[in-house]
């Protein structure tokens, strides 16, 4: 068996999450990084949801949020003040197209008891 290839991170120490994507970084800006637990405190959303978010992939790995380790989330600032302000990301509402499927004509739409009486 071999060994388990290891991601050694920017600070030199081994962890199991594998690279996340390059940011494109302005260097006149600096970033402001943001745990979940602080990003909840000020967009005053529950943890839950933020990670619900990220589930549903409204929050996209290396544009609004970074995994450093396997279970460290970073979010970016700069890129969620600016998905808050356009409100829905096109890209994911394009990525995943809803679908709505309506009853057949010929077939009624009852509900149906979950007691046999």
């Amino acid at each position: 068996m071999q060994p388990r290839a290891a991601y050694v991170g920017i600070d030199g120490f081994e962890s199991g999450a594998l690279p996340s994507p390059p940011v494109k970084k302005d260097p006149s800006m600096a970033e402001e990084y943001l745990t979940v637990h602080e990003m909840s405190q000020r967009t005053k959303l529950a943890e839950q949801t933020l990670y619900n978010l990220i589930h549903q992939k409204r929050f996209i790995l290396g544009k609004h949020y970074l995994k450093p380790s396997r279970r460290k989330i970073l979010f970016i600032w700069s890129e969620i003040l600016a998905w808050m302000k356009n409100g829905v990301d096109t890209a994911s509402v394009e990525n995943h197209e809803v679908i709505h499927r309506q009853a057949p004509e010929n077939q009624s739409v009852t509900a149906k008891s979950l007691i046999n009486i």
